[in-house]
């Protein structure tokens, strides 16, 4: 059961939060409610961002996984609680970059594959939004 959670720009400034700018690097926490008994041991976590939900993974605007523990870190596998970085370079290894921004919003996805129980579940999905940055320094 995936919880929706529509990152634009208008819900993120309403929460109170600030909202996504591409070409920012970024880390944030996320801590998921799972009914089952899994923890993320063993498990491996995915966040996609693709422009349509018909496009390939190899596609995607900007895909992060656990495999290295460099863009999504488990720092707690018994209440399920991650940490998401976007710092990286290149488009597939997770760069929020200048050429995210776009008029409408992106569509995205959080995936879990629990290794006690091997199956793939969607904890969180939604559209998410970058704004233009003003400022495009890069060092």
């Amino acid at each position: 059961m995936a919880e929706t959670y529509n990152l634009t720009q208008k819900n993120l400034k309403t929460a109170g939060f600030r909202p996504l700018h591409a070409g920012d690097d970024y880390d944030w926490r996320v801590n998921f409610t799972w009914p089952g008994s899994e923890t993320l041991v063993g498990a491996k976590v995915w966040l996609t961002v693709k422009e349509s939900y018909d496009d390939l993974d190899a596609n995607a605007k900007l895909q992060l996984d656990s495999s290295d523990g460099d863009q999504i870190e488990i720092l707690d596998s018994e209440s399920i609680l991650v940490k998401f970085r976007s710092s990286l370079n290149g488009k597939g290894a997770g760069k929020v970059t200048d050429d995210l921004y776009r008029a409408e919003p992106y569509y995205y996805d959080i995936q879990i594959k629990f290794a006690s129980a091997s199956k793939i579940v969607t904890v969180q999905d939604g559209e998410i939004e970058f704004a233009p940055n003003v400022t495009r320094a890069s060092s």
